[in-house]
């Protein structure tokens, strides 16, 4: 049965409709859902989609929303999974902007405001991150996540790599619904091929420099443990539709330059060769399609050559350790006829 705070219902329309959907998540939930209710930035419902959770989930929003307005919790009958929820939520967001918001993760005081900024000035933009503190399962800190901020070079490495978290992002709701929101066929990074249907389309994205949010990589987030195979397998099919826009190449080759670039690995100078070649016909594609500015070209291209340089060191390792291996059996082979 559906539940919602009907105090907002008759209010003027939010700003900011900031989305979030959990399932178990009693754990993290209160520090989650207090970095949004703190924000500097007030005008805002508060969206939460209870996917059946079966622990102390519903109790904590429930106590979350008796004392806070701008909370309106929705509880599923039965778990829909994220994607469904997501969709869900974003079909009853009032607002023109929709903050995403994870049950673990974190948002700093004035991240709210700073997006909203960002969007109001920068109408051509459609949707909006930053920069990422990662935290552990205890909050400490294990670093940050810096990725593209101008949104022609981001454009270019996320035909590559996500480089969008999820939990920090801020777009015009229209536009999401234009391209029909997130694949419900997808349990796993449906944000990531849901921002490259954006830029397929012409849209723009960016990143804001300033770290806005804390992510917290832990056992139970949804692309570890168990599922991290699933969700790889359906990034690089991601990876894949985004690269074969711009070169026609052998489906076995892509694939091969794909593993080798996501996880560093070249095994045979056949591979080498193979995710040299790829990457220099993609990016050479992508320069002359997206008429890429000189100044950005330059800036892919010395990111393509640190690649390159990448992937040669990778393999040298791989056989500099076989030949390491084979000198120390020979070795031990020899001592051992002493």
């Amino acid at each position: 049965m559906n539940s919602k705070n009907p105090s907002t219902i008759q209010k003027a329309l939010p700003a900011i409709s900031v989305l979030m959907s959990v399932h178990n998540g009693e754990r993290y939930l209160k520090e989650s859902v207090e970095s949004i209710l703190t924000q500097t930035f007030t005008d805002f419902e508060f969206i939460i989609i209870d996917d059946a959770s079966i622990d102390t989930t519903a109790n904590i929003l429930e106590s979350f929303a008796q004392k806070d307005p701008r909370i309106i919790v929705i509880r599923n009958g039965q778990n829909l999974g994220l994607t469904k929820s997501l969709n869900k939520g974003l079909n009853l967001a009032r607002a023109e902007y929709v903050a995403r918001m994870d049950a673990d993760d974190i948002s700093l005081p004035e991240r709210l405001q700073i997006q909203k900024d960002f969007l109001d000035h920068n109408p051509h933009i459609v949707c909006v991150g930053s920069s990422t503190i990662i935290i552990d399962e205890h909050s400490k800190k294990l670093g940050i996540k810096k990725p593209p901020t101008n949104p022609e070079l981001l454009r270019f490495h996320m035909m590559l790599k996500n480089q969008m978290t999820h939990s920090s992002v801020m777009f015009r709701k229209e536009s999401i619904l234009s391209e029909g929101g997130y694949n419900e066929q997808l349990p796993y990074t449906q944000d990531y091929d849901l921002w490259s249907r954006l830029l397929m389309a012409g849209k723009n994205m960016a990143n804001i420099e300033e770290a806005l949010v804390t992510y917290r990589s832990h056992a139970g987030a949804i692309t570890q443990g168990k599922t991290r195979e699933t969700a790889y397998a359906l990034a690089t099919a991601t990876v894949y539709k985004n690269i074969s826009k711009y070169i026609n190449a052998d489906k076995t080759d892509i694939q091969a330059f794909i593993e080798t670039f996501h996880k560093q690995r070249v095994g045979s100078i056949h591979e080498l060769l193979i995710f040299k070649r790829i990457l220099r016909d993609f990016t050479h594609s992508y320069i002359q399609k997206e008429e890429v500015s000189v100044e950005n070209s330059f800036r892919i291209k010395q990111y393509v050559s640190a690649e390159n340089k990448k992937a040669i060191l990778q393999y040298l390792k791989k056989r500099l350790g076989v030949l390491y291996k084979t000198i120390s059996s020979v070795k031990r082979k020899m001592y051992s006829k002493k």
